[in-house]
């Protein structure tokens, strides 16, 4: 259940809407791409098995260091 007290129909019906939106989003980048980056909460890493998981992510940071780093 998301929400412990009542909340009037319509509230509820369009946050769960919003919500609903962002996950089609993230789903649909999902299935395209094997990182995703979140705005304000990280990035999301996907891979055929932990270990290629782990190595993408370890990439995916040395390269966004190295940017920043240029970039400064």
């Amino acid at each position: 259940m998301l929400f412990s007290a009542p909340v009037p129909s319509g509230v509820c019906t369009l946050w769960m809407a919003a919500l609903l939106c962002r996950v089609m989003q993230l789903i649909a980048a999902m299935c395209l791409c094997k990182v995703v980056f979140l705005r304000n909460y990280g990035m999301l890493v996907m891979g055929d098995t932990v270990e290629e998981a782990f190595l993408t992510a370890t990439n995916v940071m040395a390269a966004v260091d190295t940017q920043v780093t240029l970039a400064c």
